[in-house]
């Protein structure tokens, strides 16, 4: 049975269905594709995604038209602060940018998308909050498209730095720890390699002189 798109209008199968939290459905191909990936489809409602798209298709202009130049500008005061792979500000507008790269063919026809927010907004965003159970305790986690941004990058950030943590607690050996290991395995080497040119040797020939008394 087919689903229709409460965005395009498109009939879809099943395969190309994205179910969202109010029951609605959207299409993969046409209309999810245009907004983010790490945009909450499964949990969000078909006005909320229609919201998105708008913000993305509205951003993604705002981008070529502002930040584009400012990539290949060589004047300092119009140099954008570029924070990880997605997140650009331009502090001379006061605009700060959030961009997924998407490619048709590995780095070729390659498509930039953006959210674009003024920064004087994002001081004053007041997060919408949910109470959420974490075994025995109860806490609080915020909500929205911006609020799962953050806690993707915290989750890379926290990826990062449990590593240079891990990392710290490797202990290297010594030199003379080096030095010594190496000699042991050497001659463990040679000791291996003697055993089993003797053990070729005799088995060889006693084969030799099984078949000559044969």
């Amino acid at each position: 049975m087919a689903n229709k798109c409460g965005i395009c209008g498109a009939d879809i199968n099943l395969m190309q269905t994205q179910k969202l939290a109010d029951g609605n459905c959207i299409c993969r191909k046409n209309c999810r594709s245009r907004g983010f990936k790490v945009y909450d489809y499964v949990h969000g409602n078909l006005s909320g995604v229609k919201a998105h798209l708008d913000q993305v298709a509205r951003g993604t202009k705002l981008w070529d038209h502002y930040f584009v130049p400012r990539l290949k500008t060589k004047d300092k005061n119009q140099k954008l602060t570029r924070f990880g792979a997605n997140l650009y500000v331009a502090e001379d507008i006061g605009l700060v940018a959030f961009t997924q790269v998407d490619y048709k063919i590995l780095v070729f026809g390659k498509t930039t998308r953006a959210c674009v927010y003024r920064i004087a907004d994002l001081r004053n965003y007041k997060y919408e909050e949910q109470m959420v159970k974490n075994g025995d305790k109860t806490e609080k986690k915020s909500k929205g498209f911006f609020a799962g941004v953050k806690r993707f990058f915290g989750r890379i950030g926290k990826f990062f730095r449990d590593t240079v943590s891990e990392m710290k607690k490797v202990v290297w050996p010594s030199k003379k720890q080096i030095i010594n290991n190496t000699v042991v395995v050497a001659v463990v080497v040679v000791v291996a390699a003697v055993l089993i040119m003797v053990l070729d040797a005799v088995f060889g020939f006693g084969l030799n002189q099984l078949l000559k008394g044969v």
